[in-house]
Parts: structure tokens; sequence; C-alpha cells
């Protein structure tokens, strides 16, 4: 594995923290030759946030590229150790977003045979799930919405409720939909 480089403060970011004031002048500046008054506490507002926050979060960025170079130059074989704790990381990371992922997909093939047996369903009190999925979340609780899940809207808004003309509501989202 190769030493990083010694960090450079970019000619960009350099260019960007004289360019945005000095564009910011000429905005007042050509506005108070127009014969407005120039009021200088938004100039300085503007600045300090088209300014100043790039720049702090540049600075952090910076701080820690120079820690890390100077930890490679001075200790190696510990910079070395903490590279590759960072690619553990990043290895358990990616893992656990996959077992998440695969976890995800058995609860919604779960969900989706339920919604085939509850179609096939003879007791006229059972819950009918539809075998189309959630248009927001992807889940297959989706039953027709009643009216208990749309009385509060309506006693609220009334006429102009949006939930007045929906017939579908996602169990695992809250969601209702035409």
């Amino acid at each position: 594995m190769n030493k990083p480089e010694k960090p450079v403060f970019s000619k960009k970011m350099l260019r960007y923290l004289v360019i945005v004031p000095a564009a910011l002048l000429l905005y007042c500046l050509f506005g108070c030759l127009a014969g407005g008054i120039v009021n200088w506490g938004p100039f300085f507002l503007l600045v300090l946030v088209f300014d100043g926050v790039p720049l702090i979060i540049y600075l952090i960025s910076y701080r820690s590229a120079w820690a890390d170079y100077n930890l490679a130059q001075n200790d190696y074989p510990k910079w070395l150790e903490k590279q590759a704790e960072y690619a553990k990381r990043q290895r358990e990371y990616a893992e656990a977003c996959q077992a998440r992922k695969m976890a995800e997909q058995r609860t919604i093939e779960a969900e989706y045979k339920a919604a085939v047996a509850s179609q096939k369903s003879t007791e006229p009190w059972a819950i009918r799930y539809s075998t189309s999925p959630c248009p927001y979340c992807g889940h297959y609780k989706v039953r027709s919405a009643k009216w208990e899940d749309k009385k509060m809207s309506v006693a609220f808004w009334g006429v102009a409720s949006s939930k007045i003309g929906t017939n579908y509501k996602c169990e695992h989202c809250n969601r209702m939909w035409e």
C-alpha cells in the first residue's frame, strides 16, 4: 500500500474564497450606484454563508488528510494498521447492508405468499391483501381502504380531504392512494 501524498490546499478553493466575496461586493456596490442604500449586514451574512460554510467543511477534510499524512510519515506500521481497520469496517458495513437487503427480500416474499393465501381464503371476515405491491414501499400488506382509515382526515378537512378518493392502504407504511 502506498503512502498518502502530502495534502495541498486546493487552488480552486482559494479562487472560490476570493471570487464569491468580490461578486457579492460588486452586487452591493451596483445596488448603491443604482440609487439604493447599501445595507452591509446582508452582505456579510451572504459572505459568511456562501464562503464560510464551504471553507469550514473543506478545512475539516483538509485537517483529516493532513493528520493521515503525518501518521503515515511518522509511524508507517500504525498507519497500515489504521488502513486495515478502515477496510475491515467497510467490509463489515457492506456485509450488514447485504444481510439487511436479504432479510427485507425474504419479508417481502413472505408477505406476497400471505397475500396470495388471503385471496384464496373463504372466511368472510378475513382481510384480503392485494397481490400488487405498495407503490411507495414495495411491501404486499396492501388492502382496501376502509372508512375508519379516512374518517379523521375527512372530519378535519371535510370535502378538501385528500383521503376521500383513496381506495388502497398499505399497512406497512400507512400510506393511502387511489
